[in-house]
């Protein structure tokens, strides 16, 4: 990326930070990002979205709760997935198998849970 001028800068931004806006706006202001990929629970979050379509930076999320014009969106079927790979280590005999669901608050979490409680 860096032979055509672009670097991959990686912010961590709090969900519940009461300054949201303001730290967003700083950012672009000192970066002059030419995109934006937001990670759940950010994928969700009205001000933060609003704050970036303001200012014209392009928004990629992932795994988004709801649909948002102008943005684009990237997301697996998270039920299926689950589903998928635990049936698969099941039949290669394991049996202790490790599930980190996730925050309960997201739908991908509750849908890879729901997966799970089917096998």
């Amino acid at each position: 990326m860096s032979e055509e001028g672009y670097h991959l800068i990686v912010e961590c931004i709090h969900a519940t930070n009461q300054n949201i806006t303001q730290q967003v706006h700083a950012l672009i202001a000192q970066s002059k990002l030419a995109g934006v990929v937001l990670t759940p629970p950010l994928s969700d979050l009205p001000v933060l979205i609003e704050a970036l379509k303001a200012t014209n930076t392009p928004i990629v999320r992932f795994s988004p709760e709801t649909p948002q014009p102008d943005v684009i969106d990237v997301d697996i079927d998270n039920c299926l997935a689950a589903y998928d790979i635990t049936k698969y280590l099941l039949g290669l005999g394991h049996r202790r198998i490790a599930f980190i669901r996730g925050s309960v608050d997201h739908a991908d979490a509750r849908a890879r849970s729901k997966a799970i409680a089917r096998l």
